[in-house]
Parts: structure tokens; sequence; C-alpha cells
């Protein structure tokens, strides 16, 4: 697997910043028969988005932009469809007057293979104290089935439709001298749901739609700093639903936990957390479970200047060994170094 990226940041003015987002990713699986030739299937996927942020006074902003996604195959296997593209049209305002803080959000897509779709989203929040806001959203979402799901040899499937969602919240979030927090409920309904199912008669596991499903889900988060040090928390439940047989959703865990506690000393930032979640279902049917796992994680920040820094972060330390889809390998112990430059 191969990843790149690009990003780049330009303030043209006080009213003006504009982002501009380049990604180019390849994947690469070979199979390997003991009577059978070598298959192959080879994805590229090319994605790029440009964002315009107009700030008309401190409590308007006018966002504008466009994103693209191309996918393409090449595989061993004929298909009648080796590309797919999709392109985005997006525009968001958020405003504030009195207590009240507002966001609208506008979205259109334009699918080769699935057509056009409108999305859009709104959101309120509403000043309780000077501490306290009550906050509460409503949005519409639309999801393409990418190239593997449609394609890949012994899962893919042509048949799929693409999903679409209503997702509702509603929550409270404060903040105190040291300490920031917030407890979020929320509820998403998936017309079509792209699943992982399970065919016993062959063993073999492939993409399908769920009709309906629904997602519950409570989200609790801490942040407290205090002399140089720093501890992030945050707990999350949900209830992952097919609401035609009651199963479990797959390769979805109920319970989720991570914690960092870090402290700073004049340039530098050390960090220690964890990552922890319960068991999943590989199925739809649920007769597949996986362990729930947790691992132990690294980070290091150092500023050169007050442009400059790099940061270096080391995941699963332990090198534990754990899976969130069957026959998946998860990364082991691996680093990652990156520089950051801040105007």
């Amino acid at each position: 697997q191969e990843v790149l990226g690009f990003k780049a940041d330009y303030f043209a003015g006080e009213q003006w910043q504009m982002n501009l987002n380049v990604g180019k990713s390849r994947d690469e699986s070979d199979n390997f028969g003991n009577k059978s030739a070598k298959s192959y299937f080879y994805t590229d996927r090319l994605t790029a988005s440009f964002q315009n942020d107009l700030f008309f006074s401190n409590d308007r902003t006018l966002t504008l932009g466009m994103d693209y996604q191309k996918d393409e195959v090449e595989s061993s296997t004929i298909y009648n469809v080796d590309s797919l593209d999709n392109q985005g049209f997006f525009a968001a305002y958020q405003t504030q007057f009195d207590a009240v803080d507002m966001n609208l959000g506008f979205r259109r897509d334009d699918n080769e293979q699935f057509g056009d779709h409108t999305t859009g989203n709104v959101g309120l929040s509403y000043a309780l104290s000077r501490n306290t806001r009550l906050i509460a959203s409503y949005g519409t979402a639309f999801k393409a089935p990418s190239f593997n799901e449609l394609y890949y040899p012994n899962f893919g499937n042509p048949k799929l439709s693409p999903e679409e969602s209503k997702s509702s919240e509603i929550g409270l979030k404060g903040k105190q001298t040291y300490y920031q927090w917030s407890l979020n409920a929320y509820q998403t309904q998936i017309d079509k749901l792209i699943a992982t199912q399970f065919d016993a008669a062959t063993g073999n596991y492939f993409a399908d739609n769920i009709n309906q499903a629904k997602i519950k889900g409570l989200e609790a988060s801490l942040r407290w700093r205090k002399g140089g040090w720093e501890l992030n928390t945050n707990l999350s439940w949900l209830k992952p639903e097919d609401e035609t047989t009651g199963y479990l959703l797959p390769r979805r865990a109920e319970k989720t936990v991570s914690m960092e506690v870090a402290e700073r000393r004049g340039p530098a930032r050390i960090g220690i957390g964890v990552l922890a979640q319960s068991y999943r279902y590989e199925d739809a049917a649920n007769t597949q479970r996986l362990s729930g796992y947790g691992i132990l994680n690294a980070n290091y920040e150092h500023h050169l200047n007050k442009h400059w820094a790099f940061r270096l972060h080391l995941e699963n330390v332990l090198d534990k060994q754990y899976e969130t889809a069957r026959f998946y390998n998860t990364q082991g112990r691996f680093w990652f170094l990156s520089l950051h430059y801040n105007q």
C-alpha cells in the first residue's frame, strides 16, 4: 500500500483563507493458488479538495469549495467498469446572534455511476450560561460504494446501492479554568447500509446492503490542563442495529475508551495513551465474533521555533496482535515522523 498527500493553506488577507488538499493512494493485492495462476487486483485513488473561507466579521463565515475523487482498478479479471469518479460542491454558513450560534451546510455530489445527490445539515448552539452550551444538529448524507465493495474478487457486489442517511444529535458542553467537557447523544438512520455478509455454504464474505439500520450512541469527553500536565479522555457507547433482524451491525464495537496523559516542558510535549474497544461481529448474522482489544501509544512533539515543529508518533508500542476485520492484518508496532510549518 502506498499513500502520498499534500496540504497547503494560504491567507489572502484577513478575510480570506484558502485550503488545498491533494492525495494519491495505491492498494495492491496479489493472490497465489497452488494450482491456479496468479491473480491480482490493484486500485488507485486520487483525491483533491479546494476550500475558501470568507470572514465577513468575527461572527459570520461563508465557506465555498469543491472536491474530486477518482478510483481506477487494474485486475486480472476484466470488468465492464474500470474507473469511477465523484465531483462534489459544498457551501456552509456560520453566524452568531445574541446567545445563539448557527451553521448551515449544503452539498451536491455528481457520482459517475450513481447520479446526483443533494445533502445538507443545520446546527444550533445556545448559551445556557457563560460556561455551558446546549447543542443540537440534524443532517443528511450520501455514500457511494467503493471499488473494492463493488468489484473485489470473491467479495465485491456490483449490485450494491449507495447509502443514504439521516442523523440527529443533542448535547451539552462546557469549560472551566482548567478543563473542558462534553456529553452528546445521537441517532443515525441508514437506508441501504453497506456491510459485510458471510455465506456459510461457501465460507466466503461478501459486501451487501442492509435495508434499514439504526445507530444510537452516547459520547463523553473530558480535557484537563494544569501546570504543564494534560489529561484527555473520550468514552463512547453505541448500539448499531439491523432493524430487520435485530442483530448488531458488523465491524462496529459497542464500547470505546481512549485516554492520554501528557506533559509539556518548554518547547517539548510527551504523551502516553491507551485505546480500548469491546468485541464486535464480523458478519451481519453475528456468527463470527472478534475479540476486544487494547493498545498503548506514545507521542513526542518538539517546537524548533515559532514556525517549525516535528512530531513523532509511536503506535501499538507493545506490538499487540488484534483484529478489527477477520483475515485483515492490523498494524503492529510502527512509528510516524512528521515536520510541520505554521506561519
